[in-house]
């Protein structure tokens, strides 16, 4: 949406309009400048809280993985034994 800004028409009859937009122009360049900054600075933000996002992920997943190697050995140390049991009851 453009800004547009109104001025009276005492302005624009000692100045003239040439000026008015001048003004306007200006005004406009000073704003797209100030919300280019602040773009620039969110953006940075955004990209350095990615960054820390995807390392706690790593890390998530590195825990999962260790937390999924833990339960296989405890899950072979109980099923182990129960199948022993069984086959020697079957080779009774």
């Amino acid at each position: 949406m453009p800004v547009t800004a109104k001025f009276s028409e005492e302005f624009y009859a000692k100045l003239g309009h040439n000026v008015a937009d001048k003004v306007d122009a200006a005004y406009r360049l000073e704003v797209r400048d100030l919300i280019d900054a602040r773009l620039a600075q969110f953006e940075l933000k955004l990209d350095q809280r990615m960054t820390e996002l995807r390392g706690e992920l790593t890390q998530q997943r590195v825990e999962l993985a260790k937390q999924k190697a833990e339960l296989i050995k405890w899950m072979f140390g109980f099923w182990a034994p129960t199948a022993v049991g069984v086959i020697a009851l079957l080779l009774k």
